[in-house]
Formats: C-alpha cells, sequence, structure tokens
C-alpha cells in the first residue's frame, strides 16, 4: 500500500509538471504587450499669419504645430490587438489579430466604430530607452469599398511617449514683381504681377496674382507648391526607422473667398483630367512658366462658390505619386499647381480683402525597421495656411 502512494504521488508530480510546461507556453502566448499610451497624430499645420505688408514684403507671424496629440488605451498580446485611440476631435475603436506570416509584431483589423471600410494596421517595436515597453506605428485606412486592396485615405499615429510641439517665430517674406522687356510692356500677363513665398519645415507655397481687381471683375491666382522630402525621410530615420523612399499620396488646396466673390476652377476646370499645364512667374525667369502636372485622380469641388476646394490623389499602390523638391524659385520638369479666377460681385465693397489658401500634402514613406524585418508604409500630412490681400478698387 505504501508502495502504491508512493507512486501514485510520483505520478501526480510528473503531470504537474508536463501541466506546467504547457501552461507556461499559453501564458506566453496571452502575455500582454506594453505599449505607451502617449503619441501624436502625424501632421505638421504651418500658419502664415500676416503682421503687416508694403509693396515690397510681407511680415507674418508663423506658427508651425508638429503633431496632434493622442491617447491610446492597448490590450495587447501575442495574437490579438485591442484597443482605443483619442483625439480632441475623434475617437478610434480597434480590433485585430497578429499576422502570423509576418515578421516581428504586425496587426491588421477593424475600426469598429466607423461607418463603411476602415480598417487599421499596427506595428509593434521595442523601445530601447524602456525595455518593458512597445513603441506603436498605427495607421487608420478607409477604403471606397470592402474589395479595394489601396485605401482612399491614410492617418499615422505614433505612440512613442512624445507629445506636438509647437514653434512662433516672425518672418519676413519678400514679394518680387514681374520682369519688363525693354519697352516697359510686361512680358507676363498682368496676372502674375507679384508673388509672396511661404517655407514650412516640410513644403514651400507660392501665390501669385495682382494686387489690384476692380469692383464687379476678377482676376486668375496660381497657387504652387513644393515637396521636401528628404526632411520627411530625416523625420522617420530620426524615429528609428531605415527609411527606402518618400513619395505623395495626396495634394490638397482649397480657396476661401470673402464675401460677395466666388472662386472658379481654371487649371484643372474639373475633375475629368488627369494632366493639365498652368501657368506661374518664378524668379529668375523671364516672364511666366508653364508647370505640367500628372496625376491618378483629381476632385475639383464647390467651383463658383467662396470655398473651391482641389483634391490630387496619386493612389497608394506602391511608394506613391512624384515629389517636386525643385522649391518655389525654380522651374521643375513636373510639379503641382494650381490655377483659380476669383471673380467680386457689383456689390462688394471697397479696399483691402483678404483671402485664404490652404495647401496640404500628405507623404507617403517606406520603412523598414531591424525588429520587424520588413517594409511598412508610414504617412505624414505637412500642411501650411495663408491669407493673400488683394486691393478692390
Amino acid at each position: 500500500m505504501r508502495k502504491i502512494i508512493t507512486f501514485f504521488a510520483a505520478m501526480c508530480l510528473v503531470m504537474s509538471m508536463f501541466s506546467g510546461i504547457a501552461g507556461a507556453k499559453t501564458n506566453k502566448e496571452k502575455t500582454n504587450l506594453h505599449l505607451h499610451s502617449k503619441g501624436i497624430m502625424e501632421v505638421v499645420d504651418t500658419n502664415f499669419h500676416t503682421i503687416s505688408e508694403t509693396e515690397t514684403e510681407q511680415v507674418a507671424e508663423v506658427t508651425e504645430t508638429d503633431g496632434q496629440d493622442a491617447k491610446g488605451n492597448f490590450r495587447v498580446d501575442l495574437t490579438g490587438f485591442e484597443g482605443v485611440i483619442d483625439t480632441d476631435t475623434e475617437s478610434y475603436e480597434l480590433e485585430g489579430l497578429r499576422v502570423v506570416e509576418e515578421e516581428g509584431l504586425l496587426y491588421k483589423g477593424n475600426v469598429k466604430n466607423k461607418e463603411g471600410n476602415v480598417k487599421f494596421e499596427a506595428l509593434l517595436i521595442q523601445d530601447v530607452d524602456h525595455k518593458n515597453k512597445y513603441k506603436s506605428i498605427i495607421n487608420i485606412l478607409t477604403f471606397e469599398n470592402g474589395t479595394d486592396e489601396e485605401p482612399m485615405d491614410v492617418i499615422t499615429f505614433s505612440f512613442n511617449n512624445k507629445e506636438k510641439t509647437v514653434t512662433k517665430k516672425t518672418v519676413v517674406l519678400p514679394k518680387k514683381k514681374v520682369k519688363v522687356n525693354s519697352g516697359g510692356i510686361s512680358i507676363a500677363s498682368d496676372y502674375y504681377e507679384y508673388l509672396s513665398a511661404y517655407y514650412g519645415t516640410y513644403m514651400e507655397t507660392l501665390v501669385a496674382g495682382p494686387k489690384r481687381v476692380k469692383v464687379d471683375a476678377g482676376s486668375n491666382y496660381s497657387v504652387r507648391s513644393t515637396t521636401k522630402s528628404s526632411k520627411i525621410s530625416s523625420y522617420w530615420k530620426s524615429q528609428g526607422y531605415s527609411v527606402y523612399g518618400t513619395k505623395l499620396a495626396e495634394w490638397d488646396v482649397d480657396f476661401t473667398g470673402v464675401s460677395y466673390s466666388v472662386y472658379n476652377a481654371v487649371d484643372p476646370v474639373s475633375s475629368k483630367e488627369t494632366s493639365y499645364t498652368a501657368p506661374i512667374y518664378i524668379p529668375g525667369y523671364i516672364g511666366t512658366q508653364l508647370i505640367p502636372v500628372t496625376l491618378s485622380k483629381i476632385t475639383v469641388s464647390n467651383s463658383g462658390t467662396k470655398s473651391l476646394a482641389y483634391d490630387f490623389s496619386w493612389g497608394y499602390e506602391g511608394i506613391g505619386g512624384y515629389v517636386d523638391d525643385s522649391g518655389v524659385s525654380s522651374k521643375p520638369t513636373k510639379g503641382h499647381i494650381v490655377r483659380a479666377f476669383w471673380d467680386t460681385t457689383y456689390n462688394i465693397s471697397k479696399g483691402w480683402k483678404w483671402n485664404g489658401v490652404k495647401s496640404s500634402y500628405l507623404y507617403r514613406t517606406r520603412v523598414i525597421t531591424l525588429t520587424s524585418g520588413g517594409f511598412f508604409y508610414v504617412t505624414k500630412r505637412a500642411t501650411t495656411s495663408f491669407t493673400y490681400g488683394v486691393e478692390v478698387i
């Protein structure tokens, strides 16, 4: 009887050992991974507020906000991902699974609280400064329908225990008039009498057109933006990624006029165009220069109102669309430019009017991390907003 009890006890000990090993594996799979809860939406807003203006220069206060603060509440293990992202204006409820065929910690799933086809993908990276935590890059992807492989829009969040930064400075923006020939007649049309350029960290934007228009009349105004793709690539390198190229996914331009005026689309004139040219004055060149534009898709909205919008897309398939890093003072092979006609009505009052322009690039960067071993796309949106003055006479 004593031997039987001893044998039974030994068997129980062996079984408990094997049970412990199996339980350890299960617990490992279910071990929670600790992610940073503080982060930012990857957007940069640069606003130029005019303080004073003369014939030759414009003095402006520049406020640049890099990032929009976001908070995350995540429950993540080696198989699943759940969580909520909150910003000041939006909330995203995430639920997904790990992509087991991919190296590293890559998760994909749905955004439960959004209507339509809104999904997410998240990449986790060990934080070398906080070894018990992970940094995460999370993309919110909006698709037109459930069968699309290419999203209509992408928003990138970085949860790395950082918050937005705000910088302010005062700058002087010179105005340059078009060159004239020896006879004193402008070679360029009077549509391009002067220009002002606005220089941000991740883009440059230029507006050109006449400084005076008559009541119940109008004129053309061109807006050109140029990219700073190397600055975007440097930003992602500073976050610990190896960068394999930055291109464009989108470019948006919004015109906002004052009361008793409207904007009409000129170049491009409608959503049917996928290539066109538009003129603008570039310092160092005689007369206006034509800049060609090619794209995958464009939407022209609200032409004939005081709020005209252009939305360009080069798609998200592969790396994306071309960049123009030439700067607003150089002529590119291909660029980014739009032209609109600002039309005043008979009852607009005379005097200086301040119309608004907002130009926005969505950059798409291909990166790789040593921990994941695979490629991943991240986005960063850069926006420049300003007003330009026109005297109604």
